[in-house]
């Protein structure tokens, strides 16, 4: 199966069925509750949508963030300004990647908030571009 993302980047419908198994919870040698898969119960289901509901145990800190040099704060979440800008200029964060691990309430709330603090900085950019070029309409783009 194309990789969820990708296929999603691309227009495409990502799957139309889903690989499943079944799993139960058992302690480990600390006595702490762990998922285990359950060997020999794959199965397929037809699917239209596949949601994918997944605990957040902090981000991933090897790869773009490091790669970026965004610093992260003393929980070990992105750290932000009140504009949830990160260290790095032009780069931005909010809900779990910048909280921790939430309800959706508060990364729906900061998604919000993020988006007026990333507008504005446009605004600026923008308005910057403008004086040095005297062009008055600016379009930003991003490839992926």
């Amino acid at each position: 199966m194309e990789c969820f993302d990708q296929a999603l980047l691309r227009g495409k419908r990502p799957c139309d069925k889903a690989p499943c198994r079944a799993g139960g919870i058992k302690k480990d040698e600390k006595n702490r509750p762990q998922f285990v898969e359950m060997p020999g119960t794959e199965f397929e289901l037809d699917v239209d949508l596949v949601l994918l509901a997944m605990g957040f145990s902090g981000p991933v800190k090897q790869g773009l963030l490091t790669d970026l040099g965004v610093k992260l704060d003393a929980r070990g979440n992105v750290a932000v300004d009140e504009n949830y800008m990160t260290s790095v200029e032009g780069i931005f964060a909010a809900g779990d990647m910048k909280r921790g691990a939430s309800l959706i309430v508060w990364a729906i709330r900061e998604g919000r908030d993020a988006a007026k603090g990333i507008n504005q900085y446009l605004k600026i950019k923008a308005g910057s571009l403008n004086s040095q070029t005297g062009i008055s309409f600016l379009a930003l783009f991003s490839s992926i």
